[in-house]
């Protein structure tokens, strides 16, 4: 879905923001259409969402689904497809639309946990965060509509400083920061040489990256060492973390695609479709075109 066909549906009052760089804007939950007895699709986005909601929905990403009954805070990333099923009638809150040029070049959505992975993607609030989180919302809707010059310099502190908000709510208590040790920097690395690689955004695209051999070479360290530093740090083998990662990718792909499982098995780096048949099904106990088809 772009960012046109967003607006196209909106019931209240839109705003024409000129941004020279990127794309900003603010929408109330309220102001999003309902549409009475039509399933829900997954969809890949065009641009990334923090959601400050209350009510009642569950939303689905491939394989995982999360139920909210109250006040919560959702990162949506545009190239992880899900679907957004309000259980309830009454929902209200505010949403943040925008590209990854409105924070270019002082940092992007990734380097946030809260766009890293689903798991950390909704967070459920208490009363005391989410009355700060509906007042710091409500002040960028109202600086968005302000005259002041440099107002999205300031929207741009605000939406990190929302950001901020959610990995805090997701960290453990004293958790240490990745790097403190040379297992912990090699895990860093690894981490980041994976997911560099990822999201596949065209089926002409080829991840080169799919065995740890291959890992070890491009960090210069035995694939042994590579292994015993993943399994100190993570409690993964070198081998798991890359199949978790690339089944994660097949199902996005799966899902909020309509490449053929040929396209996939390629893009995935497997040489036959039949191998990547195997390896999908070995991980999720069912073929991807059984998956591709199921209802979630």
């Amino acid at each position: 879905m772009r960012t046109e066909e967003l607006y196209s549906s909106l019931q209240g009052e839109i705003y024409d923001n000129i941004i020279p760089i990127g794309h900003f804007d603010m929408i109330k939950v309220e102001d999003l259409p309902v549409e009475q007895g039509k399933a829900a699709e997954y969809l890949r986005r065009s641009y990334y969402k923090v959601s400050l909601v209350n009510g009642h929905s569950k939303i689905h990403y491939p394989g995982q689904s999360f139920e909210i009954n109250g006040p919560a805070l959702v990162f949506t990333h545009p190239n992880t497809p899900y679907k957004w099923e309000r259980i309830s009638k009454q929902q209200r809150g505010h949403i943040c639309v925008f590209t990854a040029g409105f924070l270019s070049p002082l940092t992007k959505p990734e380097d946030f946990s809260v766009y890293q992975s689903a798991d950390k993607s909704v967070i459920p609030l208490n009363e005391t965060l989410s009355l700060k989180l509906e007042r710091l919302f409500m002040e960028m809707s109202e600086e968005l509509r302000g005259s002041y010059r440099q107002k999205y310099e300031l929207l741009r502190n605000m939406l990190t400083e929302v950001f901020h908000q959610g990995q805090k709510s997701t960290a453990i208590d004293g958790e240490q920061r990745i790097g403190s040790n040379a297992n912990e920097r090699l895990t860093y690395q690894f981490l980041e040489l994976m997911e560099g690689q990822f999201p596949i955004d065209n089926s002409a695209q080829k991840i080169m990256l799919t065995s740890p051999g291959a890992f070890a070479a491009k960090l210069f360290v035995h694939v042994n060492h590579l292994n015993k530093a993943l399994h100190k740090v993570t409690g993964s083998s070198t081998s798991q973390l890359i199949n978790q990662r690339l089944l994660l990718e097949a199902k996005n792909l799966l899902k909020g695609t309509r490449w053929t499982i040929n396209e996939i098995s390629a893009a995935l780096g497997f040489d036959e479709s039949n191998h990547f048949s195997t390896f999908f099904k070995r991980q999720e106990g069912i073929n991807p075109a059984k998956f591709r088809s199921n209802i979630d």
